[in-house]
This record gives structure tokens, C-alpha cells and sequence, in this order.
């Protein structure tokens, strides 16, 4: 489980990152430190409570 976490967590702080800057290239303002990791939380979050984890059957 450990390492589905980790692979959210980068491809959702990539995929962020990259809607910022476009977002910044294409006229858009600048956005700060704490809004862009908030909205990384925010992404996570959301994601996780949609999964539907099955643990351990037997």
C-alpha cells in the first residue's frame, strides 16, 4: 500500500506542477507555495477516499 501512496502522491504533485505552469505561460497568475500544495493535498485526498480498499481476504 505503501508504494501506491508514493505513486499518487508523485504523479499528483507532476500533474499540479504542470497545470501551474501552463496556467502561468498562457497568462494566468502566479501561483503560491502554500495554494499549489494545498491543492496536491487537496487531489490526494480525494483520490484516496474514492478508492474502495479491500484488505487481506481470505
Amino acid at each position: 500500500m505503501d508504494t501506491i501512496l508514493l505513486k499518487l502522491a508523485f504523479q499528483t504533485s507532476i500533474y499540479i506542477l504542470w497545470k501551474k505552469r501552463n496556467s502561468r505561460r498562457h497568462g494566468g497568475l502566479c501561483a503560491l507555495v502554500e495554494a499549489t500544495s494545498k491543492a496536491i493535498g487537496k487531489v490526494i485526498k480525494n483520490r484516496i477516499s474514492s478508492l474502495k480498499y479491500r484488505g487481506k481476504q481470505a
